[in-house]
């Protein structure tokens, strides 16, 4: 049996967390006009659900971290309520482009931070290795989502 020392799991999990990211992608480019709305609205509850958790893991990284930060407390949660907005504003304006040109954005901005946070030490540095090709499998996901997007 292989030891696991954390990072396997966290490997497979993540990997894992793209499932529905490319079953939902798939499906909306294949709905019909009158389920592709709502297949959309997964998507962006999908992506909302990752971002907060995604915030969440700076939440964590801040709680265990010697000296708490409010500031760092404070920046753990804009990926949830960005992604919240995010989900609102398609709620509102039933304008689907937008909010996943804004998911994708998102993705990256908090892939970034990651990096950053790994690179002063605020992050194991294999965090920042992981978060890589899951945010361009994200990304790539949320593309396929915005062609069927903009077919609707």
């Amino acid at each position: 049996m292989i030891a696991d020392d954390g990072k396997h799991t966290a490997r497979l999990l993540g990997y894992a967390g793209l499932i529905p990211f490319y079953v939902l992608a798939i499906a909306a480019l294949f709905a019909g006009d009158s389920a592709v709305e709502q297949i959309i609205l997964l998507q962006l509850a999908w992506s909302a659900v990752i971002a907060s958790f995604l915030g969440a893991v700076h939440w964590g990284l801040a709680m265990a971290s010697p000296e708490i930060s409010g500031r760092r407390l404070s920046h753990s949660l804009m990926p949830a309520l960005a992604g919240w907005a995010i989900v609102v504003l398609y709620v509102l304006f039933s304008v689907a482009w937008p909010p996943v040109v804004l998911f994708i954005a998102l993705f990256v901005a908090v892939y970034i931070h990651d990096r950053g946070a790994a690179r002063t030490g605020m992050a194991p540095r294999w965090y920042a290795v992981l978060r890589a090709p899951l945010t361009v499998l994200t990304v790539v996901a949320l593309l396929i989502t915005l062609f069927a997007a903009i077919d609707i």
